[in-house]
């Protein structure tokens, strides 16, 4: 990880560029890598918090029933760890029960119509999802296509456009990579919802390389984080890894294998989930041409 110069080499610097102080602070390396700003933020986040239900439950559920999903209630957590400004809208809450395999399995909005999950995972046509939006809306969704653009990775058309409460997760660009470290000394810390709707935190340990590389994540290596990671179980797959960049969620992998985890980096089908999209909207006779939305880098120091 890059080191920070400190404010004495700052102001050092600034003392002999006098008007230039702007341009050494732009440009000595004091803007945060993409790991150390999403350590910062998730790190920040878990101070003094205690891991249980009421700062990992990601709703307060009311009334949830997988024969009636119209009648659903969900009441989003106010006390959850990472703060309710972190938007996490697009996924979907999970109480779907796909009747052929008698198992769960999660979807993650990725446009107002578009959603992505993991292909060995995949629901039948016609399955209903809840989504709950920042006002507690909760709506129901009905899948009505699907393709396999590539390798574990599964996008959906849904039955009808999600409201505006409801944001559609944003991706990692196409060059996420070069944004981080290489080798298996990663550490970069995600968050994730599993399937009992509770918030914890993992750890990357690094990335294969290849056209088809692979997020592999570790036991987290801080006392805080291990406190609020848990093994990855039959029924998660599916469910998104999201790094927080300046404290916007984006996806960078789907789980696929269990224990600590493991799953496909979705930057690398950057272009083939948006063929995807596309092809649903077009079969389905839709006017709108939803592609995927990256996270904002700018500002980010490379590795």
């Amino acid at each position: 990880m890059k080191k920070r110069p400190s404010l004495f080499a700052v102001l050092l610097a600034g003392a002999f560029a006098g008007s230039l102080i702007g341009t050494v602070l732009a440009d000595s390396g004091v803007h945060l890598t993409l790991l150390e700003n999403d350590e910062e933020t998730i790190d920040t986040a878990l101070e003094d918090k205690q891991p249980g239900p009421l700062s990992q439950s990601v709703y307060i559920s009311s009334k949830a029933s997988v024969t009636n999903m119209e009648a659903n209630v969900f009441v989003r957590n106010p006390t959850i760890w990472i703060g309710t400004n972190v938007d996490l809208t697009a996924i979907a809450a999970y109480n779907t029960k796909d009747d052929a395999y008698g198992t769960k399995f999660e979807i993650t909005a990725i446009s107002p119509i578009h959603c992505i999950g993991a292909a060995h995972a995949k629901p039948k046509l016609g399955t209903k999802y809840n989504f709950v939006g920042v006002d507690n809306r909760t709506v129901t969704r009905t899948i009505t296509a699907e393709l396999n653009p590539v390798d574990d990775v599964e996008v959906y058309l849904l039955d009808r456009e999600l409201p505006p409460s409801v944001t559609p997760m944003r991706m990692l660009p196409r060059d996420a990579v070069t944004y981080l470290p290489p080798g298996t000394e990663l550490g970069l810390p995600v968050i994730f919802v599993n399937q009992h709707n509770w918030l914890y935190c993992a750890e990357a340990a690094g990335i294969t390389p290849g056209n088809d590389p692979l997020v592999v994540y570790r036991a987290p290596l801080g006392r805080t984080r291990q406190a609020f990671n848990t093994q990855v179980i039959s029924g998660d797959s599916s469910f998104p890894e999201l790094v927080l960049v300046n404290g916007v969620p984006a996806i960078l992998s789907l789980w696929h294998f269990g224990g600590f985890g493991a799953g496909p980096l979705e930057a690398a089908h950057f272009d083939a989930i948006n063929g995807a999209m596309q092809k649903l909207s077009q079969q389905a006779g839709l006017s709108t041409n939803y592609q995927l939305r990256t996270v904002s880098l700018k500002g980010i120091a490379k590795e």
